[in-house]
């Protein structure tokens, strides 16, 4: 196992001062390169709880052993942040952009709410991607936060539905009754949605919350096959408490029949 301080992109990110309390200790701060480790094509992580700390090792407890090569991240280390775009100052048109270390794949309505997004990256080749927020008018106060990256290498869902005020759906929604999700379509060109049971579908189970997939009138339903025998949906109900410890995502995956 190897940690962000060891990988290729260190030089860049950090420097490593020779202020340690034993040299034999000084292997802890090797660097190998891409072709040696991997990062799973993650960033450097200023905000791993491995990352050692400004004065690790060090002899001189005024002088650190580890500094950044942007001073501000000294202080972001073991620490949590999102970007922020702030549209507060500036001219209409300003941008700011958040650009990714360089990466190498292995295969070829407005509030203040957070919102989930998906985007397929199809590349062959080493690459990294840039957020930019444009400033819209001159007269704008508002913001664009942008917070949990993550790249993986599996498919975008069909689509995402973000719930709001699920508490409040416990305490309103009678026993039985559904909240339905928007239709939308998978690759395939089904149209379908997923209905929640808040309050559960049956009196049996009162302390369950109940999900459903279910079929959509579409455009396409005229050359599809019906019925549509052998296909599996997965439903992911995503837990977004800020908190990623406290987190606890639940994943269902439904088969339709063979007959």
């Amino acid at each position: 196992m190897t940690m962000s301080k060891s990988g290729g992109m260190r030089l860049k990110k950090v420097g490593v001062c020779c202020f340690f309390n034993f040299t034999q200790l000084s292997h802890n701060f090797n660097k190998y390169e891409d072709d040696f480790i991997t990062d799973l094509n993650t960033p450097y992580d200023y905000e791993s709880i491995m990352h050692y700390r400004p004065l690790s090792f060090n002899k001189n407890e005024s002088i650190p052993t580890i500094t950044t090569t942007i001073p501000y991240f000294n202080d972001v280390i073991d620490s949590g942040y999102f970007m922020r775009f702030d549209t507060s100052s500036g001219a209409a048109g300003n941008s700011g952009l958040l650009e990714s270390r360089i990466l190498y794949p292995k295969r070829g309505e407005g509030d203040d709410a957070w919102k989930i997004a998906h985007v397929t990256l199809k590349t062959s080749k080493k690459f990294r991607y840039i957020f930019q927020g444009i400033r819209g008018s001159a007269s704008s106060s508002g913001a664009i936060l942008i917070d949990d990256i993550t790249l993986t290498e599996t498919v975008c869902p069909s689509l995402v539905w973000q719930i709001h005020n699920f508490t409040g759906l416990l305490t309103t929604t009678p026993l039985g009754t559904p909240v339905k999700s928007k239709c939308a379509y998978n690759s395939e060109g089904y149209s379908f949605g997923v209905s929640v049971y808040p309050t559960g579908r049956h009196s049996d189970y009162p302390d369950y919350v109940g999900i459903a997939l279910h079929l959509c009138s579409g455009e396409n339903d005229g050359v599809m096959q019906w019925p549509a025998k052998n296909r599996q949906a997965t439903i992911v109900a995503l837990d977004q408490d800020p908190d990623v410890t406290l987190r606890m995502s639940s994943t269902r995956s439904f088969t339709t029949g063979r007959q």
